[in-house]
């Protein structure tokens, strides 16, 4: 699913459906820039330099959520961050999770 990038704007992500769902429905949205400026490895390396390109992550999440028909019952936007929070691919993304009841708390 590409999201955004109408009208001639720049897409700065994009999102993919998982191939290990952790959930019925679960989504990665990831940096989808060419050559990005300052390549972001894991949310605590963000500055406030990529305000705007979280910003934009957070509002994908919610699309794909929309798009996805989980929004109006809810979902999760997980964020795994180094190795104590399991983070396997060291290239910042989100998990767009639904479909289902999640318990809490989480892990």
């Amino acid at each position: 699913m590409r999201l955004g990038g109408e009208g001639g704007h720049q897409v700065m992500a994009v999102a993919l459906t998982a191939g290990a769902p952790h959930s019925p429905r679960c989504w990665f949205c990831a940096c989808d820039c060419p050559v990005p400026k300052k390549p972001i490895s894991q949310l605590s390396l963000a500055t406030s330099e990529d305000s705007a390109l979280l910003g934009h992550l957070m509002s994908t999440a919610s699309a794909v959520a929309k798009a996805a028909g989980i929004a109006d019952g809810g979902f999760r936007v997980v964020v795994n961050d180094g190795k104590d929070g399991c983070q396997s691919v060291y290239h910042l993304h989100l998990h767009v999770l639904g479909g289902r009841t999640m318990g809490w708390p989480p892990g």
